[in-house]
C-alpha cells in the first residue's frame, strides 16, 4: 500500500512540476525574443523613429492641375446658300479623310431654277410693255388730229386691260400677304418653308404690281396728253422719264432676286473647305436643307487642349504659362505646351476639380505619382491640386507643342499649369522643417549615420545630430525650399515619421477639401 501511495505522490508531483517547467521555459523564450527585438530596434531605429532624407536640389513649383480634352486646332462645318432645297446626296461618312475642294453633298436646285425662269419671263414681259409704251407714245405724237379719236380708243382699251391686270395682281398680292401672316410665326418646318417661299413670292408680286401701276398711270397720262395737248405739252418728257424710272426699278428688283436665286443654285454643290478628317455628319438624304453645316471636318495634325479651370484658380492662370501634360495613350511621355487663351467670361460648369485629379492618381509615396506618374519637373514637386467645386469655371486653351503619333481627337489630357517656380532650390520634405516657440525655424542634420551598419551588443550608434537654423522659401505640397549658408546638397536631414504624410491619400486628407491651398 505504501509503495502504491509513493507512486501516486510521484505522479502528482510530475503533473505539477512539468507545467511549471514549461511555463518557465516559455518565459525565458519570450524574454530572449524581447531582448533580441530591443537590440535589433536599437540597431536600426533613430531617435523618435525619425526618417532620414537627403537634401537635394529640385525645381519647386506651384501648379494648377486638372483634366482637359484634346481638340483640333482647325475645325470647319461646310454649309451652303441653298436654303430650302432637298438634300439629294451625301458623299462622306464619319472617319473619311477629305481634301479642300472635295464634293461632300448635293442639293436639288430644280425649284430654284423654275423660280428663276419665272422671274426672267416677268422681266421680258415688262420690257416688252415698256417698248410698246414708247412705240405708242411716239405714234401718238405723230398722228394727226384725225387719228386722235382712234388713238384715244386704243389707249382706253389698253388702260382697261392694264387696270384689269393691275387689280388682279393686287388681289394676288393681298392673298399672299394674308397667307404669310398665318404661317410666319409657326414653328413647324413645313410652315417655315412656306413662309420663306411666300416672302419671295410677295416681293415678286409687289414688283409686278408697281410695274402695272406705272403702266396704268402712263396710259392715263397719254390719254390726258392727247385730250389736252397744250396743257401737257411740256410734261411729256417728264412723264416718259418717270415711266422709264418705274420700269427700271421693277426690273432691278427682279434682277436682284435672280442674283439671290443664282447664289442658291450655285450652292447646290457643297464642297470641303479644308483638309482633314470628317468627325461627324449631320445631313441626311431626303431632308430639306436649312443652312446648317453638312458635316464637321477637323484637322488631325495640329491639336490644342481645352480645359475648364475653377473660379478660385483662374486668377493665377495667364497666357504663355508653361504646361505639362500626359495622356493614357502616350503613357509616361511628358508632353509640353503653354497657355494660349484664357476666357474672360465664365462658361458655367465645374472645371478640373478634385474628382478629376483623384481619377488620375496612381498611388506612391510622393506627389510625383500624380497625373499618371507625371514627374513634370525633373524630380521636383507638384504643389497645387484643385479642390472640388460647384462654382463657375473658365475655358482655358493650351497649345500642344509636343508631337506624338499616338494622339487622337477627344482624348482626355491630364494637365499641370505652372504658375510659379524656383529652379535648383535646396529642398527637404515639408515636415523636416521644425519650428521653435519663438517662431524660428530649423532642421535636424544627421552625420555619420549608416542604416546598414551592424552594431555589437552594448555598442551605441556614433552618428551626430545637430540643429541648423534655416529660412523657408517657396513651399510645395511635399517639398519646401530651405535657405541657409550651412546647408549643402547631399546632407542628411531627419524627418519626423509621426507627422509625415507619406502617401498621396494621406496628403490629400491633410490638405482637406481645399487640396493645395
Amino acid at each position: 500500500m505504501e509503495e502504491i501511495k509513493k507512486k501516486k505522490n510521484k505522479r502528482t508531483i510530475l503533473f505539477v512540476v512539468i507545467p511549471l517547467i514549461l511555463v518557465a521555459i516559455g518565459v525565458l523564450v519570450v524574454m530572449h525574443i524581447i531582448k533580441k527585438t530591443d537590440e535589433e530596434l536599437k540597431k536600426n531605429t533613430l531617435p523618435d523613429n525619425d526618417k532620414v532624407m537627403t537634401v537635394e536640389k529640385r525645381e519647386i513649383v506651384n501648379s494648377i492641375s486638372g483634366t482637359g480634352k484634346l481638340v483640333s486646332k482647325n475645325s470647319e462645318s461646310p454649309s451652303s446658300d441653298g436654303i430650302g432645297m432637298e438634300i439629294t446626296a451625301v458623299y462622306v461618312s464619319e472617319g473619311d479623310v477629305v481634301k479642300s475642294g472635295d464634293l461632300i453633298a448635293t442639293l436639288d436646285p430644280s425649284e430654284m431654277i423654275e423660280q428663276r425662269n419665272d422671274l426672267s419671263k416677268r422681266i421680258s414681259d415688262i420690257r416688252s410693255t415698256q417698248a410698246s409704251y414708247h412705240s405708242d407714245l411716239d405714234k401718238a405724237t405723230q398722228r394727226s388730229n384725225e387719228n386722235k379719236l382712234n388713238r384715244l380708243y386704243e389707249l382706253n382699251q389698253s388702260l382697261a386691260e392694264a387696270e384689269a391686270e393691275y387689280n388682279e395682281a393686287n388681289a394676288e398680292l393681298l392673298n399672299s400677304e394674308q397667307e404669310y401672316e398665318k404661317v410666319k410665326d409657326s414653328e413647324g418646318y413645313v410652315d417655315q418653308l412656306r413662309a420663306s417661299q411666300l416672302q419671295f413670292t410677295i416681293e415678286t408680286q409687289k414688283a409686278n404690281v408697281n410695274s402695272l401701276k406705272s403702266e396704268v398711270d402712263s396710259i392715263k397720262e397719254s390719254i390726258d396728253a392727247i385730250e389736252n395737248p397744250e396743257e401737257n405739252l411740256f410734261d411729256t418728257d417728264r412723264t416718259v422719264k418717270q415711266y422709264d424710272d418705274g420700269i427700271n426699278d421693277s426690273v432691278n428688283a427682279l434682277q436682284d432676286q435672280i442674283k439671290e436665286i443664282n447664289k442658291r443654285i450655285d450652292g447646290a454643290n457643297i464642297y470641303a473647305t479644308m483638309d482633314g478628317t470628317v468627325t461627324s455628319v449631320s445631313a441626311k438624304v431626303g431632308n430639306t436643307y436649312y443652312g446648317q453645316g453638312i458635316c464637321t471636318i477637323e484637322g488631325v495634325d495640329d491639336f490644342i487642349v481645352e480645359a475648364e479651370i475653377d473660379e478660385n484658380n483662374i486668377p493665377d492662370v495667364r497666357v504663355d504659362q508653361r504646361v505639362y501634360m500626359k495622356t493614357e495613350a502616350t503613357r509616361d511621355e511628358e508632353l509640353l505646351g503653354k497657355v494660349v487663351f484664357v476666357s474672360p467670361k465664365a462658361g458655367g460648369g465645374s472645371g478640373g476639380g478634385m474628382s478629376d485629379i483623384l481619377s488620375s492618381l496612381s498611388g506612391g509615396d510622393d506627389l510625383s505619382s500624380m497625373m499618371g506618374g507625371m514627374n513634370a519637373l525633373g524630380g521636383g514637386d507638384l504643389s497645387s491640386m484643385i479642390g472640388g467645386s460647384s462654382g463657375a469655371s473658365y475655358l482655358v486653351k493650351i497649345s500642344m507643342d509636343s508631337k506624338n503619333e499616338r494622339l487622337r481627337l477627344g482624348m482626355n489630357v491630364k494637365i499641370s499649369i505652372v504658375t510659379e517656380e524656383v529652379k535648383d532650390a535646396l529642398s527637404v520634405p515639408y515636415d523636416a522643417v521644425r519650428e521653435r516657440d519663438d517662431g524660428s525655424k530649423y532642421v535636424k542634420i544627421i552625420e555619420g549615420y549608416d542604416p546598414d551598419r551592424e552594431y555589437e551588443d552594448g555598442e551605441e550608434p556614433d552618428y551626430k545630430i545637430s540643429e541648423i537654423d534655416v529660412e523657408v522659401g517657396m513651399e510645395g505640397t511635399y517639398y519646401v525650399e530651405i535657405i541657409s549658408s550651412e546647408i549643402k546638397e547631399g546632407m542628411q536631414v531627419l524627418v519626423p515619421t509621426g507627422e509625415e504624410n507619406s502617401t498621396v491619400d494621406d496628403l490629400l486628407n491633410m490638405m482637406g477639401s481645399a487640396a493645395g491651398s
